[in-house]
């Protein structure tokens, strides 16, 4: 899924899926509904837990989940009563890019590069998109699998 499809994304954007064959229960996802754009994708069995966990969390917290709600929302503080009812935020681009680029320089998958007289951190170039890399690699497994 495009990084810019997830801060759009709201609860009755999600459909659930249950294999019948198998025991995988999926989500069937939306993205950018409404718009020319519209795709629709599946998550793992993984994805779909991870998912109704952190709902099951914020719900735990006190806000209500609608159809229309973020799927992800803003951060919030979780001994701030109001804060959590008020109307939810979704997350926005920027904070999820920061969050995968946080993510991968503490995993070592990304390493700290010095710039030269002149550079612009946004400006110099990786070897591997840091978001769209995932796409990538998802895209090229596939190929690689019809390939065995």
């Amino acid at each position: 899924m495009r990084v810019g499809a997830i801060p759009d994304l709201r609860i009755e954007h999600l459909q659930k899926v249950h294999d019948q064959k198998s025991t995988a229960k999926l989500y069937q996802i939306t993205a950018y509904d409404g718009f020319k754009e519209e795709y629709i994708t599946f998550c793992t069995p993984e994805c779909r837990t991870a998912i109704e966990n952190y709902i099951k969390f914020r719900q735990d917290c006190g806000e209500v989940i609608t159809p229309k709600s973020p799927l992800f929302r803003e951060q919030f503080d979780v001994d701030d009563l109001e804060q959590i009812r008020k109307k939810a935020r979704k997350i926005t681009v920027k904070v999820i890019v920061k969050m995968i680029s946080k993510i991968l320089h503490l995993s070592g998958i990304s390493t700290s590069e010095h710039l030269k007289k002149g550079e612009h951190s946004s400006k110099v170039r990786k070897q591997v998109m840091r978001t769209h890399g995932f796409r990538k690699f998802v895209n090229a497994a596939k190929v690689n699998a019809k390939n065995i």
